[in-house]
């Protein structure tokens, strides 16, 4: 196999995805590697002898690929992100048949704690480094808590945001860094937070405490505490009754008086005349035709 033209290969193909600001490279072998934003080997350093180890949501499979060159016996990946899953297998072919030896088991989703333990086992090393605020169960950390063997640790890189609790749906919790160690601390050991891959984000190495491995069981998450909200008392109003307005009257011709005898107009009667004096009488029908100018 030319591992260098295979590589070549896939860096260009529709499968492999690096684009993001939260990509990690992958080292197929030392000498080869596919490209990303960020190298993963920087990131895990601290873990010199990761043993058995998990990485929850591995996104392309760097973080796998680079256990494998720490010197990890056994991976499992645990992602549950549905866009990620065709992606992860083709790196991890690509990876297999370059390191041949090196076998991964793959879970696209989280059973609940007593079938984790069946399935996978104990781990001396988990690696949550993406997808933590898109799983929507913060109480996920206390299971993992209990999937870390005695000596075992958890890294996890975390997005801060301004949430004062840590329950909720998908992408709506981003906890400040003192709720996420109150909501660790009561089951497990938090360490120091130290810079993330982006400015918003921290890495905490996360240890089992005496109540994790006396406690099997997953421990109930913090409840969420509802800001108190005064009720909003509404001003009182009084409604005024407006009169009805009265019926304008109707003009007296429309409602005659029964003790009123009716006018009878008389057709063709004579045009009434003025008297002056005893016996003399004044026409008045109007004149027609011109004034005379004549002197009497």
């Amino acid at each position: 196999m030319d591992i260098a033209a295979a590589v070549a290969k896939f860096a260009q193909s529709s499968a492999y995805r690096y684009g993001d600001n939260l990509c990690f490279q992958v080292p197929v072998t030392k000498e080869h590697v596919l490209p990303g934003r960020h190298d993963p080997l920087d990131y895990i350093t601290d873990f010199k002898t990761p043993g058995r180890a998990a990485v929850i949501c591995p996104g392309n499979g760097g973080m796998i690929a680079a256990l494998f060159l720490q010197g990890a016996t056994e991976v499992v990946a645990i992602e549950p992100r549905g866009r990620f899953h065709e992606p992860l297998k083709a790196v991890m072919k690509l990876f297999i048949e370059a390191n041949p030896g090196k076998q991964v088991e793959v879970f696209t989703e989280f059973p609940t704690a007593k079938e984790h333990l069946k399935k996978t086992g104990t781990f001396d090393s988990i690696l949550w480094f993406e997808g933590a605020d898109e799983i929507g169960d913060p109480s996920l950390i206390h299971l993992l808590a209990q999937m870390l063997k005695p000596n075992g640790r958890l890294k996890i890189e975390l997005p801060h945001g301004t949430s004062v609790h840590t329950t909720g749906k998908i992408n709506n919790w981003r906890p400040t860094a003192e709720c996420w160690r109150a909501h660790v601390e009561q089951v497990a050991k938090c360490g120091a937070q130290h810079p993330g891959r982006l400015g918003t984000t921290k890495t905490y190495v996360i240890s089992p405490s005496e109540k994790t491995s006396e406690s099997p069981t997953p421990v109930t998450p913090l409840p969420l505490v509802e800001p108190k909200v005064e009720a909003r008392v509404e001003p009182k109003t009084e409604t005024i009754a407006r009169p009805e307005p009265k019926p304008a009257s109707a003009p007296a011709e429309a409602f005659p008086r029964p003790d009123m005898p009716k006018a009878t107009p008389k057709l063709n009667a004579a045009p009434p005349t003025a008297s002056v004096g005893s016996t003399d009488s004044v026409d008045l029908k109007p004149r027609t035709g011109k004034p005379s100018l004549k002197k009497p």
